[in-house]
């Protein structure tokens, strides 16, 4: 804890803390291949379909941690 109660600490020298020029959120989650990875195979595209494939995709990610 430091000196004034906030539970914090300085943070070291060379630890990149801005990120706004070089990556942005979704860049950095790869968003973009991610949400490509669903391609429901229903025509009219199904909402549940869609749930489905998410529900699996989270699961097979969480387990293969």
């Amino acid at each position: 804890m430091s000196d004034d109660g906030t539970n914090t600490r300085p943070v070291e020298d060379g630890v990149v803390r801005d990120f706004g020029e070089n990556l942005s959120y979704g860049g950095y989650l790869d968003l973009d291949r991610v949400l490509g990875a669903q391609h429901p195979r229903s025509r009219p595209e199904h909402h549940d379909e869609l749930l489905f494939i998410v529900h699996h995709q989270l699961y097979a990610v969480r387990t293969a941690m």
